[in-house]
């Protein structure tokens, strides 16, 4: 039986459109969270200086206040290497949305990248049912083996954990009728491409810089190498391992210690709302839109607490979208980099804007073989937006 944490969750979920489908919903009251925690940790400043605390909990004995955390809408860091998060129990609001876009039926046999907790393996296992199966990948081998213990122990008989990179994917079990990762992917790998059933799906949470888009996914039909899809949502994840990690080509960094000027501020573009609350501006639906067509326009990308926008990396200048203005600033030496790279932000909004104000979601994206561009059934359109990614021509188009 469903505690009353878990049913509570469900019906914020529910409430919240996360839970759609009564499989995935009954999936949720299956699944206890907290038997997938012994331990998690927080961001502690109360000595001025930001350290991880560590909470251990203990399943059989939780208290009050523990449970009130677990069965949040908040992520758990579970594990920290070096100051940097290694792994987490992700919000079950994303958790909920994931599983509904992959839309799972029973008897399926379905391949996860990043087992992590085993969390998520485990609501594939109800999904898919006694005839289906779950495969599941985890780059870090201690991490495996505790999920493997884990489902294990909670009695998941249809779930085989794999202790590799994902990259590989499992070909002994293959082909799959689902494909999910839970980690932010610098591209598709051609093994998953491989491995999935043509015409079935998968769910992939997608970099563009700086933020995560969920991508569903499609095999094509005709040319087997080639997936095709479209951006139905935005989420947050911890950069993939192995062969597709990569230097983000979006990424600039600022030197903090180089002390800078404020140039000119800007009063926001009527298709720019102010942003009011704690939020991370990208993550705002609007915002979040015209950052996705500046990830098409742009290799500038800059990101901070005040916002987005791009920048130059040698003179560390700046043009940055905040909540209320435009700011432009950056060192005195680099007064004309600024100036240059805000005529190049409001170039780009004009184009988004005379296009309608597209959504990351109304483009329609395909992920060619590199290898395979140039051959005419692959050619990418000339009116595409092309990224170079690892292994793939990425082109969107309208």
């Amino acid at each position: 039986m469903p505690t009353s944490h878990q049913s509570q969750l469900v019906q914020i979920l529910r409430a919240r459109g996360c839970l759609r489908s009564e499989r995935v919903e009954k999936a949720f009251l299956a699944v206890d969270r907290k038997d997938f925690l012994t331990i998690w940790y927080t961001m502690d400043m109360s000595e001025g200086v930001p350290r991880w605390a560590t909470v251990v909990f203990d399943p059989e004995h939780p208290s009050s206040e523990q449970l009130d955390i677990i069965y949040s809408l908040a992520p758990l860091v579970t594990d920290v290497s070096d100051f940097r998060p290694q792994g987490s129990l992700s919000a079950p609001s994303l958790v909920s949305e994931m599983l509904e876009l992959l839309n799972v039926a029973p008897g399926m046999k379905v391949l996860e990248i990043g087992t992590c907790s085993g969390y998520n393996a485990a609501l594939l296992a109800e999904l898919v049912g006694p005839e289906g199966n779950v495969h599941t990948i985890e780059a870090r081998q201690t991490a495996a083996r505790s999920a493997k213990a884990t489902l294990g122990k909670l009695g998941y008989s249809n779930i085989a954990v794999h202790a590799k990179d994902g990259y590989y994917g499992h070909p002994s079990t293959a082909p799959y009728d689902r494909l999910i990762a839970t980690a932010g992917c610098s591209d598709l790998s051609p093994l998953w491409i491989e491995q999935l059933h043509q015409d079935r799906q998968m769910v992939i949470p997608m970099n563009y810089g700086y933020l995560d888009y969920l991508m569903l996914i499609e095999r094509d039909s005709q040319r087997p190498d080639v997936a095709h899809g479209k951006i139905v949502g935005t989420a947050s994840f911890m950069a993939i391992r192995g062969v597709l990690s990569w230097a983000n080509p979006w990424t600039t960094l600022e030197n903090p210690s180089m002390k800078t000027t404020d140039f000119r501020e800007l009063s926001l573009p009527k298709e720019l709302p102010p942003v009011d609350g704690d939020q991370n501006l990208i993550f705002d639906p609007v915002h979040s839109d015209f950052y996705y067509f500046l990830t098409q326009s742009s290799r500038e990308l800059w990101f901070c607490n005040q916002g987005y926008g791009i920048a130059d990396l040698v003179t560390q200048a700046k043009a940055v979208v905040s909540r209320e203005s435009i700011r432009v600033y950056g060192p005195k030496t680099s007064e004309n980099s600024a100036y240059r790279l805000l005529e190049k932000l409001l170039r780009i909004y004009d184009r988004w804007v005379s296009l309608g104000c597209p959504g990351a979601g109304d483009f329609h994206i395909e992920f060619i073989p590199k290898d395979r561009s140039h051959q005419p059934a692959y050619r990418p359109s000339p009116s595409s937006h092309i990224t170079e990614r690892l292994f793939h021509i990425e082109t969107r188009a309208l």
